[in-house]
């Protein structure tokens, strides 16, 4: 990771496996309802093992899909669409979602969220 200072205010780049690197910024007021949305669902410190978790239907039983194996968060559209799209706020939109999809890894998004939460100075109590 690495800090600077420029134009827009402070922010680090994260490095992918391509050895690419990627701005991330701090949230603008306009998007802050967006942030304050996703970290009222979902706890980033806890963001990896929530992906991993098993998808549960409303009456709390696990989601299959139509093979009759049991599905996980990582499978839940509007799950992952909500991960992606504070990713897309974190780069300040300057990728495409399909762009971010090409590099974006597991550990990739912990970090850059984690990054842009301190950027924001918009911290989560842990569950």
């Amino acid at each position: 990771m690495e800090q600077k200072n420029s134009f827009f205010g402070l922010t680090e780049k994260v490095v992918d496996r391509d050895g690419k690197y990627h701005e991330i910024y701090s949230c603008k007021l306009k998007d802050l309802n967006k942030l304050t949305e996703f970290t009222s669902k979902y706890n980033p410190i806890y963001l990896q093992v929530q992906m991993l978790d098993i998808w549960l239907e409303d009456n709390g039983q696990p989601k299959q899909d139509e093979n009759g194996q049991t599905m996980y968060m990582y499978q839940n559209d509007s799950f992952m669409n909500g991960i992606y799209e504070i990713i897309e706020l974190a780069l300040n939109y300057k990728e495409t979602r399909e762009q971010i999809l090409e590099w974006l890894d597991f550990k990739l998004i912990e970090e850059i969220i984690t990054i842009f939460l301190g950027l924001s100075q918009f911290k989560k109590k842990v569950m």
